[in-house]
């Protein structure tokens, strides 16, 4: 196993482990785990998931970690053996690929797109809703960001399909 796959891997862990009292995980899994990150957030806002691991469960905490160049994020794999571009890199080498894809991003160029991004979600949802129980993340989690983000380069959404299996790659 090569060591980013490892360090991936441990992650995951770390995460399947930041619940291990039986309500907190049983909270968790539910369809309404809210008040569960209410309480957290008001008892214990940042929970320590392992060595240099936290969890950090208020606006104020995250937004001074997301701000803070010093402090490495722990996500950079988000389930792959390698760093997501940009968001699972740091420092300059994070800034070069912000400053070549802040363009393509901006509010300006993204707010025309609200209206097909919001009809694109319901058809997706529209095409398991009468199913009775669905994989949600394999059929509306990855493959809706993913639609955008073809749509957005350009690009056809018959690749789909191939692109997702190159995001999965590892």
């Amino acid at each position: 196993m090569s060591d980013t796959a490892a360090q991936s891997a441990a992650m995951q862990n770390l995460i399947l482990g930041a619940f291990p009292e039986p309500e907190l995980a049983a909270a968790r899994a539910s369809a309404t785990p809210q008040q569960m990150y209410f309480d957290l957030a008001a008892t214990t806002p940042v929970r320590q998931l392992g060595d240099s691991f936290y969890s950090l469960l208020t606006m104020d905490d995250i937004l001074f970690v997301n701000k803070n160049h010093d402090v490495e994020q722990a996500s950079k794999y988000l389930g792959s053996n390698r760093p997501a571009i940009p968001l699972g890199l740091d420092g300059p080498e994070h800034r070069k690929y912000r400053r070549l894809l802040d363009p393509v991003f901006t509010a300006r160029r993204i707010a025309p797109l609200a209206d097909s991004v919001r009809r694109l979600a319901h058809d997706m949802i529209d095409s398991f809703v009468g199913v009775g129980g669905v994989d949600a993340y394999q059929e509306w989690c990855e493959p809706l960001p993913s639609s955008i983000f073809l749509s957005i380069m350009g690009l056809p959404m018959e690749d789909l399909g191939a692109f997702l299996n190159f995001k999965n790659l590892t």
